[in-house]
């Protein structure tokens, strides 16, 4: 108690307060650090409900896209059996006997004979009978 012992009265008074002060100081501040903290969950708690949320944007969107995929596939495959009945329908037409330049060919001969035979027929009708 040498230390006490030479200080005044109102000198012992002064430390007793500054070290209650510091005390009620350094307990606010502890304190107030957990509402900053209380404050930063918050914060976290908020942007990780924003991340759930653009996630399930992401998949939402994803399952939409996805979605669109199996439809153009389904309607890819539709388009590919209608050529296929109409490749089908044009062998039947042809008779399966080539390509349009070859049928084209092949009717232009046969209406150049036929022409030749209404020809020849006509020029027998010319012909005087006996």
């Amino acid at each position: 108690m040498m230390m006490w012992g030479g200080l005044n009265k109102y000198a012992k008074i002064a430390i007793i307060i500054t070290a209650v002060l510091a005390i009620f100081g350094g307990v606010y501040y502890l304190l107030s650090g957990v509402r900053d903290n209380g404050g930063g969950a918050e914060r976290i708690r908020y942007e990780i409900d924003n991340a759930s949320r653009g996630q399930q944007d992401i998949t939402d969107a994803a399952n939409n896209i996805k979605s669109g995929l199996d439809d153009s596939q389904d309607r890819a495959r539709a388009i590919g059996e209608r050529a296929d009945a109409i490749s089908a329908v044009l062998d039947r037409i042809t008779g399966g006997s080539g390509t349009i330049d070859e049928i084209l060919q092949r009717d232009a001969r046969i209406i150049e004979e036929s022409r030749g035979i209404i020809e020849r027929i006509r020029a027998r009708g010319a012909e005087p009978r006996p």
